[in-house]
């Protein structure tokens, strides 16, 4: 138990939660942007899903970089006795400072930093791509009007569709249901059930 209040102290001391609390909530907020863009540009379902890991993924590169660069446990200084304030100003060599640790060379700031903005920008290429993909109609996910397959705002004629259960009221709704969401379309216009 001693050891789990010792961790529990130099997390305290490492600054940690304050870390891990800027972390979550900066992370909430950039997937609040990113479904916000999804929906309004219409990105793919797994842009949402591709932020959110690469969220986790920098969850614990962000803890090491905080926990790494607050340095080791707090240690009390020693202090020598000197003879003389001359002697020291004028013989005295300050003592060679202490190169930084690979550690602290690799879990630095800059190099978090520097990663999740190079996480991000992969994210933001490969969604650009798949849209400029779907754009142009190349690919599985290229839309009708891209492939040429339908004109731009071409009308569509939905005929009333059959049940093969027999169930004549279900098929009615969900032709309803199909001619209602086609309606919704930018891409295309339904005619009317009436012409």
């Amino acid at each position: 138990m001693t050891r789990l209040k010792q961790l529990i102290r130099e997390a305290h001391r490492r600054s940690l939660w304050q870390v891990l609390a800027i972390y979550v909530a900066g992370s909430f907020g950039a997937l609040q942007i990113v479904e916000m863009v999804a929906e309004n540009i219409g990105l793919p379902g797994w842009t949402t899903a591709f932020a959110f890991v690469l969220l986790v993924i920098g969850l614990p590169v962000v803890l090491a970089t905080a926990f790494v660069q607050e340095g080791g446990p707090i240690a009390i200084p020693m202090i020598m006795p000197q003879a003389s304030t001359t002697a020291t100003e004028e013989g005295a060599q300050a003592a060679p400072s202490e190169p930084p640790s690979v550690r602290r060379r690799f879990f630095s700031w800059r190099n978090a930093l520097l990663g999740g903005a190079g996480a991000f920008a992969v994210f933001g290429l490969s969604t650009a791509g798949f849209m400029a993909l779907r754009n142009s109609g190349v690919g599985p996910f290229g839309t009708l009007v891209a492939q040429g397959v339908l004109s731009d705002r071409a009308v569509l004629v939905v005929s009333d569709l059959q049940s093969t259960t027999g169930d004549t009221l279900l098929a009615r709704a969900f032709t309803e249901a199909l001619r209602v969401d086609l309606a919704q379309s930018r891409a295309v216009r339904v005619l009317e059930a009436a012409r």
